[in-house]
């Protein structure tokens, strides 16, 4: 997937497609964006991260999907 966010200085712009897309049938979409859309940092979005993280203190996240719901467990109310 390719998403670029710019600011054209002229009526056309170059858009290289990888190589991988060649001879694949695509969709190209350009549409301006809203005043109200502001675009976050990398440092924003690391802070905003951290700051969840922050206040759920003490509780964890497995991300390697091993989890397996038990019905049993649903139903365990003690």
């Amino acid at each position: 997937m390719i998403r670029q966010i710019i600011v054209p200085k002229k009526k056309t712009y170059t858009l290289e497609i990888p190589e991988s897309y060649i001879g694949k049938k695509i969709e190209l979409i350009a549409f301006e964006i809203g005043e109200t859309e502001s675009l976050v940092s990398d440092s924003e979005r690391d802070a905003s991260v951290q700051n969840l993280f922050e206040k759920f203190e003490g509780l964890t996240f497995d991300g390697k999907g091993e989890f397996v719901f038990s019905r049993l467990d649903a139903i365990d109310y003690e």
